[in-house]
C-alpha cells in the first residue's frame, strides 16, 4: 500500500495557480526516487527518478475543489500488454499539467517506504487508484487530458452524467473524454 509520507503542491504549481493559468491535467509520474523528511519537496522541478507515466482517468469538481483520479497499472488495459517489466517500489508520484504547451509537475507525492509495483508477467495484473483532492480556486480554467488512460467504468458514468459538453468518443478501444469547466 502506498502511503503517502509527505506531499505538496509544487512552488511552480503555487506560481500557476497566483497566475491564474488555465491548467491541463496530462500526466501523472511515478518513480524509484528516496527522500527524507528534511527535504522541501516543494521546490522539486521534476520527479527524482521518473519510471512510468498514466495519464488521468478523470477530474470531478465540487465547488473550488477538484478530484483527480488516475489507475496506476503494471499492464495496458486495451493492448494487455506489459507496462511494468522490472519489479520495483514507487515512492514518488508526481501530478503534470500542461501550460502553454509545457508539461510541468503541479503537486508531488512521497513515500518514505514506497509500495512494490510488480513486473507483469501475463497474469499477475496489478492495479492501484490513485485520488487526489485539489483546491484551485486561482486556476482560470480546469482541464484533463484523458486520451489513453485506463478508463474506470465508474468515473465515466460519473463524468457523463456530471457534466454538460462533455465530449465522448472512441479510438481504437480507447475511450477519449474532452472536458472544459469554464472556470
Amino acid at each position: 500500500m502506498f502511503t503517502v509520507d509527505k506531499s505538496a503542491v509544487t512552488d511552480r504549481g503555487r506560481e500557476l495557480l497566483n497566475q491564474g493559468a488555465a491548467l491541463n491535467f496530462t500526466s501523472v509520474k511515478v518513480g524509484d526516487g528516496t527522500y527524507t523528511s528534511s527535504e522541501d519537496i516543494a521546490s522539486r522541478t521534476a520527479l527524482k527518478n521518473t519510471l512510468y507515466s498514466y495519464t488521468p482517468s478523470s477530474i470531478t469538481t465540487e465547488g473550488t475543489s477538484r478530484t483527480l483520479k488516475v489507475a496506476i497499472t503494471n499492464y495496458d488495459p486495451v493492448t494487455e500488454q506489459a507496462i511494468v517489466t522490472a519489479t520495483f517500489t514507487m515512492r514518488e508520484v508526481g501530478i503534470y499539467v500542461t501550460v502553454n504547451g509545457v508539461e510541468e509537475l503541479f503537486a508531488i507525492c512521497v513515500s518514505y517506504t514506497g509500495d512494490s509495483i510488480p513486473a507483469y508477467n501475463g497474469t499477475n495484473k496489478a492495479e492501484m487508484e490513485m485520488e487526489w483532492v485539489m483546491n484551485l480556486s486561482g486556476a482560470s480554467s480546469v482541464t484533463v487530458t484523458v486520451t489513453g488512460a485506463a478508463a474506470l467504468a465508474s468515473d465515466f458514468n460519473l463524468l457523463k452524467a456530471a457534466f454538460d459538453g462533455l465530449g465522448l468518443s472512441v479510438v481504437n478501444g480507447a475511450i477519449n473524454v474532452t472536458y472544459d469547466d469554464g472556470n
